[in-house]
């Protein structure tokens, strides 16, 4: 795949209704009924289409492994409590977790989710904006990725790719200007003499 263009993202948007009142069950009032909206290939992730992935909350934390799921909903309480004082701080605004999801077949895939929170004046969860991907697949990946990297003659390449050239000087004073257009010129300061090579 080339490193310009980046595949299409599984996304999970999440929107909360406002605060309910006061209950026995809900005593501060925090709690938010979640709905889920799926954009993006699922497929090749999770193996549900997107008609396949339910819009309930109860279904997302069903399909997280029972070893994972109790770190996962700590977090995102923690994460939808309000924050008043200061609504754009990176703790209000920025969502990440890593967790065990089932998947269609049954088989388990390790997810990392990185997102983006909206909150309302009082500070409250207005919506999650949340992108969901193979975290060992893209670790496999950021490793090829600097394999690669460092197999590359990076001073050739930017010799290259450098219209004005570059200069060179090693610690005995012997200079080299690479010109992309001409051959290497080398000069020895020791001696104020300009080789041609």
């Amino acid at each position: 795949m080339d490193r310009n263009t980046r595949e299409p993202e599984f996304v999970r948007l999440s929107t909360f209704a406002p605060p309910a009142a006061s209950s026995p069950s809900n005593p501060n009032g925090n709690a938010r009924r979640q709905t889920i909206e799926w954009t993006g290939p699922s497929e090749a992730l999770v193996g549900y289409t997107l008609e396949e992935l339910k819009e309930e909350e109860e279904w997302l934390l069903g399909q997280i492994h029972a070893e994972d799921v109790g770190h996962v909903i700590e977090a995102f309480v923690q994460h939808l409590a309000p924050f008043p004082q200061n609504k754009q701080c990176s703790e209000a605004r920025l969502w990440s977790v890593d967790y065990r999801f089932r998947r269609k077949d049954g088989s388990y895939i390790l997810i990392s989710e990185r997102g983006i929170t909206a909150r309302d004046d009082e500070g409250y969860v207005a919506s999650m904006n949340v992108v969901m991907f193979d975290k060992n697949l893209q670790r496999t990946q950021r490793m090829a990725h600097k394999t690669d990297l460092e197999s590359r003659n990076y001073l050739k390449v930017v010799a290259e790719n450098t219209p004005s050239g570059i200069f060179l000087m090693d610690s005995m004073g012997v200079s080299r200007m690479l010109l992309p257009s001409t051959k290497p010129m080398v000069a020895d300061l020791s001696n104020q003499s300009i080789v041609y090579t």
